[in-house]
């Protein structure tokens, strides 16, 4: 429904992709594995091949789940396309939508009471000067003017989705004329007309006005989302425990967590297998390679995997035999192996939806380790490149790749893509390499440290 919704605003159709999964935890979960900071009862986060939305399922406070719903905002609004959204827009419609809430078939927008208060007692901002104000600039970054940017992207946007659905659309005309290269000029003019003092007066008149008092906003998807159409289904202990062991290690540092969290697990072969899997996982994201390897190594060739278990397994071995601290050394033959086991664990998942923008991703990687750069390997990785277009390691395979084939015009802009989404992990360094350092410009610079 809330997807629905955002269709709605933009007549746009949100085809994700990468997975979204859902997690509602008890309380005491909630508090023990993943609560951020106290008094957080809700958020998102994003990995480069799926996505995990969580929420503590006991809070009972109206507002818990704002700063989930905030975040899946911004990252539904990436996925509609892979233009620039101005910083007022992209915060504001976040704001707004924060406070969905769902009942027969209508998504609702209450308003937000701090920032009217604010808004009163405070001077607006020329509007012009909202429309440009970019992510690095005072007003987004600056505690003490930041208030004022978020209160006033949140009326626009409220304005826009509340009250006037034409001023909306010119608001996404302003948005694609800016991404298609025309002046800024010309697109604010396009936007405001002659007179641009007068959007902050009708905005201001909407959200200001004491009688009648500001209405909520609702948006109708009955009949294309259907809240009563799913099933909840409650997990058994050692089915909630492998599920949310699993979880631990792709939020990351939580390897002590994911191991207490398995020992708990019991079922048939395959939850067991699975477990395994995960137990491996864990003890090489705590540094412990050998350990890991054992681990691994013990999965039974035989075993019939579920594609994520293949996948995660697949990855185990991968990270196992390529190790990022000793670059182009030649292979083992038991590294070979390994490498060659990961890549049927990977090729078993190519086909399935739930995994197949990983799987294909740990494919290419490990024909690649084994000297293996036919041009298919270029139509797979570029498929799942314009599935996940933030994959850094995606750019990267296709850098290479590129290279191999003896393109290097197209390979220099993948590893700029590369670039643009840089992480850490074992591709950091072979990126910079790749690129001189008056390449990765002050826009990317940040990104190189998350």
């Amino acid at each position: 429904m809330f997807r629905a919704a955002m269709e709605a605003v933009f007549g746009l159709r949100v085809t994700l992709a990468t997975p979204t999964r859902i997690y509602a935890l008890s309380a005491e979960d909630w508090e023990r594995y993943v609560q951020p900071r106290p008094n957080v009862a809700g958020y998102f986060a994003a990995h480069p091949f799926g996505s995990d939305l969580l929420f503590d399922a006991d809070a009972d406070d109206p507002r818990r789940f704002e700063l989930m719903f905030h975040e899946y905002t911004h990252y539904v609004l990436r996925t509609l396309t892979s233009g620039r959204y101005p910083a007022f827009f992209d915060e504001g419609l976040a704001e707004v939508f924060s406070t969905a809430t769902f009942s027969d078939g209508v998504v609702s927008f209450e308003p937000r009471p701090e920032y009217v208060a604010y808004l009163r007692r405070r001077e607006w901002m020329p509007f012009e000067r909202l429309l440009e104000i970019e992510r690095r600039d005072a007003e987004y970054v600056d505690h003490t003017l930041a208030p004022a940017f978020y209160a006033q992207a949140w009326a626009t946007m409220y304005y826009a989705v509340a009250a006037d659905s034409a001023f909306g659309n010119r608001l996404l005309d302003y948005i694609r004329n800016l991404n298609s290269g025309v002046a800024r000029d010309e697109a604010v003019e396009a936007l405001i007309g002659d007179t641009i003092a007068h959007a902050n007066r009708e905005i201001a008149r909407f959200v200001l006005s004491r009688r009648p008092p500001l209405p909520a906003a609702e948006i109708r998807v009955g009949g294309i989302a259907d809240e009563r159409s799913f099933v909840q289904r409650r997990l058994n202990h050692a089915e909630s425990s492998l599920i949310l062991a699993e979880l631990m290690l792709r939020l990351g540092n939580r390897s002590e967590a994911a191991l207490t969290l398995l020992r708990d697990v019991r079922g048939d072969e395959n939850t067991l297998v699975r477990a395994r899997i995960n137990e491996g996982l864990a003890h090489l994201q705590a540094g412990d390679r050998e350990r890991a390897l054992g681990v691994l190594n013990g999965v039974p060739a035989s075993a019939a995997l579920p594609a994520v278990a293949a996948v995660a397994l697949g990855r185990g071995l991968f990270e196992l035999s390529v190790h990022p601290d000793r670059g182009a050394q030649e292979l083992s033959e038991a590294q070979r192996r390994r490498l060659r086991r990961a890549r049927a664990l990977f090729a078993t998942a190519l086909h399935d939806p739930r995994g197949w923008i990983e799987a294909t991703n740990g494919y290419v990687l490990a024909s690649l380790a084994l000297h293996q750069h036919e041009e298919s390997l270029v139509e797979l990785a570029s498929k799942a490149y314009g599935a996940a277009p933030k994959s850094a390691e995606l750019a990267v395979s296709l850098a290479i790749l590129h290279d191999l084939q003896g393109r290097k015009p197209v390979a220099r802009r993948y590893w700029r893509e590369a670039a643009r989404n840089l992480h850490e992990g074992p591709s950091r360094s072979r990126i910079l390499a790749e690129l001189a350092p008056d390449e990765v410009d002050s826009r990317q610079a940040p990104l190189s440290q998350n």
